[in-house]
């Protein structure tokens, strides 16, 4: 009554859009020459899901792994060239397989009546590679691992997590590392009511402690940071 296992296999086609057949300049959204292929085929996918999950009980959550075997898998490569002062990107095809695992769970600490406070866990990976030459692909996302701590009551919400994010250096050609980094977010929300309306006040923090942090999967990575410390405060009003 408490576990079940789920499958899933899924079979899919993408065909391969104008901007990856024909591009030939510079993007400057991604500060990049972008170079299509007139050549590109039609992308095949065929993916299979394994999951295992835990829905009563003290400790519930779900884990799943996955993967993915891509017939001629459409993606940007890093030439290593500059154009008009822009790297080069290069749009080209390979078969390529994609495997991860995904998990979440939840340990209650502590209940009484409507009143819990819960352990939350959860975490990431996927590894990415074409199938000829074993070499990775680009702007594939590192590792990740968070946790923290859940308060709820009738009237009140409060949720303070750690995410920790590895650095990524497993990477293709011509591509570049990105250091990894740990992030703190929190909130605290509050319900009141009158006779015929809900009030939601909610304060929010992010990246609490201000850290600086890049996303591996952006172009603009080493250019642009994701935000630093962030707050803020709302009311949502239901009526």
């Amino acid at each position: 009554e408490r576990w079940s296992l789920a499958t899933s296999l899924a079979r899919s086609t993408k065909f391969p859009n104008g901007e990856e057949l024909y591009s030939n300049g510079a993007h400057f959204a991604t500060q990049a020459f972008e170079v299509g292929n007139p050549d590109l085929e039609e992308e095949t996918s065929l993916g299979l899901d394994l999951s295992v999950r835990k829905t009563s009980g003290r400790v519930t959550g779900e884990v799943t792994l996955f993967r993915n075997d891509f017939s001629d898998f459409i993606f940007q490569a890093f030439t290593g060239e500059e154009e008009d002062g822009l790297p080069v990107l290069r749009f080209e095809q390979a078969d390529a397989e994609f495997r991860g695992i995904e998990l979440q769970g939840q340990i209650g600490l502590w209940q009484r009546g409507h009143r819990h406070l819960d352990l939350e866990l959860f975490g990431d990976s996927v590894r990415a590679e074409l199938d000829e030459t074993g070499a990775r692909l680009p702007r594939i996302p590192p590792a990740r691992i968070g946790g923290g701590l859940h308060y709820r009551s009738d009237r009140l919400d409060a949720r303070a997590a750690i995410l920790d994010v590895a650095r990524q250096d497993d990477l293709a050609e011509n591509e570049t590392p990105t250091a990894g980094y740990t992030m703190v977010n929190a909130s605290i929300g509050y319900r009141f009511f009158t006779s015929r309306t809900v009030y939601d006040v909610m304060l929010r923090g992010r990246n609490l402690t201000d850290e600086v942090a890049r996303n591996h999967v952006s172009f603009l990575k080493d250019r642009v940071p994701l935000p630093g410390r962030d707050l803020s405060l709302s009311l949502r009003i239901s009526f």
